[in-house]
C-alpha cells in the first residue's frame, strides 16, 4: 500500500460549524504551508522541547506531547496533552504549532470565551509559526489575508500575559 500525505488525498469537505466559522479556511491555508515542510525528521524529545519552550515563553502551564499512530492530531481530548500522529514525521512541527496555539489561547482566554480558530487563536498561531521557523510573521499575514482567516495584530488578553524573552 502506498502511503500518502493527507494533502495529497482528495480534499476533505469541511462542514461549516457555527461555533468555528474559520476552521475550513485555516485547514485549506495549512495545506499550502505544510507542503514546504516535508522531509525534516523531528523526534519526540525535540517536539516536547518546542512545546516546553512555547509554554515557558507564553507563561502558561506545560503540555505533554504524545506521538502515537493515529489519524489526526488532537488537543483537548486529555488534559495537558497534545497527541500527534507518528507517521507524519517532519510534518509534526507545523501540526504541533497549530495545536500549541490552541493550548496557549485556551490557557489565556479560556475555551468558552473564544472561537477554536478565531482571531485570538490566529494571532498566537502567527507568532508561533514565526518563532519555530515554519513561516515568517510577515508572510503569515499575506497567507491569512489570501485565505480570509481573521486575525488581529493587537489582541489584548483578558489577563496580563507577558511573553518571556526568547532564550538563544
Amino acid at each position: 500500500m502506498i502511503s500518502r500525505y493527507f494533502w495529497q488525498t482528495k480534499p476533505r469537505r469541511y462542514r461549516e460549524r457555527p461555533d468555528d466559522p474559520q476552521a475550513h479556511k485555516v485547514y485549506t491555508m495549512e495545506r499550502a504551508i505544510i507542503g514546504s515542510c516535508i522531509g525534516a525528521h523531528v523526534d519526540e524529545d525535540d517536539l516536547q522541547a518546542i512545546a516546553n519552550h512555547a509554554c515557558r515563553k507564553w507563561r502558561v502551564a506545560k503540555v505533554e506531547v504524545v506521538v502515537k499512530g493515529m489519524g489526526t492530531a488532537l488537543f483537548g481530548e486529555c488534559d495537558h496533552e497534545i497527541r500527534l500522529n507518528k507517521d507524519w514525521h517532519g510534518d509534526n512541527v507545523p501540526v504541533l504549532v497549530h495545536e500549541l496555539a490552541h493550548w496557549i489561547a485556551s490557557e489565556i482566554w479560556g475555551d468558552d470565551n473564544i472561537e477554536a480558530h478565531g482571531p485570538e487563536w490566529a494571532q498566537v498561531y502567527r507568532v508561533l509559526l514565526n518563532d519555530y521557523k515554519v513561516l515568517p510573521y510577515e508572510c503569515s499575514a499575506v497567507l491569512f489575508d489570501k485565505y480570509e482567516v481573521r486575525y488581529e495584530e493587537d489582541i489584548k488578553p483578558p489577563r496580563k500575559v507577558e511573553v518571556a524573552a526568547t532564550e538563544e
